[in-house]
Formats: C-alpha cells, sequence, structure tokens
C-alpha cells in the first residue's frame, strides 16, 4: 500500500466519518453476480486497459474489474438482475455525484424503478423524502426539511444531480443511517451501554468485519499510532501515550455488548499482530462504529426491499462498498441469496483491482480545496499533514497544529472545518482560521480565489 493510500486510510481511522475509500489488495472474491456482456459502441475501444493507458480513459466511461470497458447498456443490463447495487464515492467529488446520477438516469430510462437509499440521512428523514418523491416537496426545500447540514454536512450542490433525478423520475427514496452521532456513541460506551431507544435503532445482530477488512486496518492503526508517539516531545511509544492520543479513555469497553464470538472473531491472528491494550481499545471501537453503521444500513436497505421492491439503489462512501467488506457482507448476512453489484469510483492510476468493485465508472479525484489532511481524536481537530505547494502550507498551516476556529466558527469537528472551507471555496473569500500551537494561539488567513462565484 503506498504512501498516500496509508495517509488517507489512517484519516479515515481517526475522523470516523464512515465514507472513507480504503485502499489494500485482499483476495479476489465473488460479490454474486453474473458476467457482464460484451462491450458495444458507445465506449472508444473494448479490452484490457493497461497502466500506460489508464489515465487516457475517459471520464465517466464503465469498466469492468478485468479492465475491460463496458457499454452503458451492458452495464444496465447487469444491473437488471441485481437485488442491490451499491454505489461509492468519495463525497467532496463532483464527479463521482455526477456519475451516481447518470446511472441511476441510465437505470429508470431503461424501464427500472430502484430504491434509492442513501448513506447521507437517517431513516427519520424518511417522510421528507417520500414528500420529494410525490411531488409534494421541492429540491430546493429538501435541506431545510431534512436538516442536511446537521445529518450530512457536506455541499448539498454536489449531491443534487442525484436528488434530481429522484424527484423527477419520482423514485422511491429512504435514509439508510442512524441519527448523526449514535454509531461514534455506541463505539464509546459498547452496544450494551446505549439507552434502549438508541439500541432498538440497531439491529440486534451486528456482524463483525471480515479478517481481511481488520487485518488491513489493523496494520495501518498500528503505524499510525507509533508515527504519532514518536512525533511527541521524547518520541516513545507507549500504550498510555496511545490512550490519550486517541481520545479513548482508561477503561473504555468498545466491545461491550458484543456477543463472545464477535469479539473473538475480531481477536489478532498471531501473537505478533498484539497491540498495545490502550491502542487495542481505540481500534475496537473504530471497528464497531463501523461495524454499526454498515449493518444499520444493510438492515434498512433489506426493508426497502421487502416493503417497495427491488433493485435497491444504495450510495455510500467508499468504504462501505469496496471489496465487499461493509454493506455487502452485511446484506449477504440478512438477504443471503441476494445478489449484489458493488460499482466503485476508478482516478485511472494503474488497471483497476478486481476484488474492489464489480464495475467502476472513471473519475478523477476531487482536488483538496485547502491541502490540508487531519486527524479528530480527544474532541480536537488536529493538523496531521500539509500537501506541500498547497494553499494551506502557502498560508503556513504546520503538522500539529490544532484547529480552534474556521471562519468565526469554533471547530469541534471535522464537519465544522468541511463547511467553513466550502463556504469559502464556494464564494472565493478569504477564510481565517485561529490555531493552538505550542500552547500559543495562532491566526492563519487562506487567501480566496479572485473570481469565484458566490
Amino acid at each position: 500500500m503506498g504512501l498516500a493510500a496509508r495517509c488517507a486510510l489512517i484519516l479515515c481511522l481517526f475522523m470516523l466519518t464512515g465514507g472513507c475509500s480504503l485502499a489494500g489488495r485482499p483476495p479476489a472474491a465473488s460479490h454474486g453476480v453474473v458476467p457482464v456482456a460484451s462491450p458495444q459502441d458507445d465506449v472508444p475501444r473494448a479490452g484490457q486497459v493497461s497502466a500506460a493507458t489508464a489515465a487516457a480513459v475517459p471520464v465517466g466511461s464503465f469498466v469492468q474489474g478485468d479492465g475491460s470497458l463496458i457499454a452503458s447498456s451492458d452495464v444496465v443490463r447487469r444491473l437488471a438482475g441485481a437485488d442491490y447495487i451499491l454505489v461509492g464515492e468519495s463525497h467532496t467529488s463532483p464527479c463521482d455525484h455526477r456519475q451516481q446520477a447518470r446511472l441511476l438516469r441510465l437505470l429508470t430510462d431503461a424501464g427500472l424503478r430502484p430504491v434509492v437509499g442513501l448513506e447521507m440521512l437517517p431513516t427519520a428523514t424518511n417522510p421528507a423524502l417520500w414528500r420529494l418523491s410525490a411531488g409534494s416537496l421541492g429540491i430546493d426545500a429538501l435541506p431545510d426539511a431534512v436538516d442536511w447540514r446537521t445529518n450530512w454536512g457536506y455541499d448539498f450542490a454536489l449531491y443534487r444531480p442525484v436528488f434530481e433525478v429522484i424527484a423527477s423520475a419520482g423514485l422511491p427514496v429512504r435514509g439508510l443511517n442512524l441519527p448523526a452521532g449514535l454509531a461514534r456513541k455506541a463505539g464509546r460506551e459498547g452496544l450494551e451501554g446505549l439507552p434502549p431507544a438508541e439500541r432498538a435503532l440497531i439491529p440486534s445482530v451486528v456482524m463483525p468485519p471480515s479478517e481481511g477488512q481488520r487485518a488491513t486496518l489493523e496494520e495501518v492503526f498500528r503505524e499510525h499510532m507509533t508515527m504519532r508517539e514518536m512525533r511527541k516531545p521524547g518520541g516513545a511509544t507507549s500504550a498510555t501515550g496511545a490512550a490519550s492520543s486517541t481520545g479513548m479513555p482508561s477503561g473504555t469497553a468498545a466491545t461491550a455488548g458484543m456477543p463472545t464470538e464477535t469479539v473473538q472473531a475480531a481477536a489478532p491472528a498471531a501473537p505478533e499482530q498484539t497491540m498495545p491494550e490502550a491502542m487495542r481499545r481505540a481500534f475496537d471501537s473504530f471497528m464497531l462504529v463501523q461495524s454499526v453503521w454498515d449493518a444499520t444500513m444493510a438492515y434498512e436497505a433489506v426493508r426497502a426491499r421487502i416493503d417497495i421492491g427491488g433493485p435497491v439503489y444504495i450510495l455510500a462512501g467508499g468504504g462501505h462498498v469496496e471489496y465487499g467488506w461493509g454493506i455487502a457482507r452485511r446484506l449477504r448476512g440478512f438477504d443471503p441469496t441476494a445478489r449484489i453489484v458493488l460499482v466503485h469510483p476508478w482516478r485511472g492510476d494503474g488497471t483497476p483491482d478486481p476484488a474492489q468493485a464489480d464495475i467502476f465508472f472513471r473519475c478523477d479525484a476531487a482536488p483538496p480545496r485547502l491541502g490540508l489532511a487531519f486527524t479528530f481524536d480527544d474532541g480536537r481537530v488536529r493538523i496531521a499533514e500539509v500537501l506541500p505547494g498547497s494553499p494551506a502550507a502557502a498560508a503556513g498551516f504546520l503538522p500539529g497544529d490544532v484547529v480552534l476556529t474556521a471562519g468565526g466558527r469554533t471547530v469541534d469537528s471535522p464537519k465544522v472545518l468541511h463547511e467553513a472551507g466550502s463556504a469559502a471555496a464556494a464564494s472565493g473569500a478569504s477564510i481565517v482560521f485561529t490555531v493552538l500551537r505550542d500552547g500559543a494561539s495562532h491566526t492563519i488567513t487562506v487567501p480566496g480565489r479572485a473570481g469565484a462565484k458566490p
């Protein structure tokens, strides 16, 4: 796994957003679907995509896991035979959302009426979503009706193309997620530590992660914790230091309430993989959060299929989709005979990984607006990396800075930092940060972009 991929995965671990795109190469596995037909004439050419020519594949092209280009008509035929279609995304990529909308439109044009399932919204927003489908709620009114800013926070304009297809076709749509913060609360307190009303929102069975997923994430988690400790004064790594750096208080039982067999399944396979106890608690908490998210979304997708019919077209962050590790794994537990297709963005950086998904759509990665990578632990947003040559580097950000305010708002979550950056990018205005560095407060201003649209 390359350095860039590891850095991205590290941020996923500590931000706990559940929408991260993971990286790794687990053994190839069948996703339970039939082979696609041969390409047609709406792709530039058929055949294998070599690493040398991958970047030349046009944005929007469909590519199969073996590297062959696929006609959109063949993609539709393949998806028409699925019960669940999982479509991954990078939340900040406009291209990803346009392709999600395009694929949904292709299905509706072919006469299919999938249920659209959304990671972005909790089930409590379903009444408002039903009104959108029925035509009694306009798209412009939707963000307020579902409290988009609280429940998701990413720029609604990114997702508008998807909602336009839903509204124009009158497609059934459901939020699949939990109320904001509940999964993380489960990670902190354990499933049995939740009040009965909150525990009832989570499926009674929360399947543990697969061995492949756990092993991949555990390796990166351990490396990151070591790097964090080495950056501290003295550079020593200890179980106590790991506990404080992750924000996991001593004595937290991240796996409380999980069945014994669940905890055993999540245990390391060999003694040399053993983490310090405090680090293990933090990692188990993270894995429980992911499992709760995936189990809930899978359970609600199955309910949607039963109530409305299929297929169910699920939009979720890449980390919930790729390799069948997340939602698909739980779908097979709730609906064992289901036919599942995984669709995922491919950035053109080498040939696709056939284990990652069944079908790919070509999209470039969204460039970071500021060039910052950060972690969220102990209630603080801390700068982990500053991209060389980025606006953040020019403005004077340094790794280790704790972001206190952004655009006049107190930064108590990654969402606030993202919203402030999105607003500044949209308006072209400068954005002022205050950061804590070496015990002192500093002001950092990132200049706006001249000529940006308000």
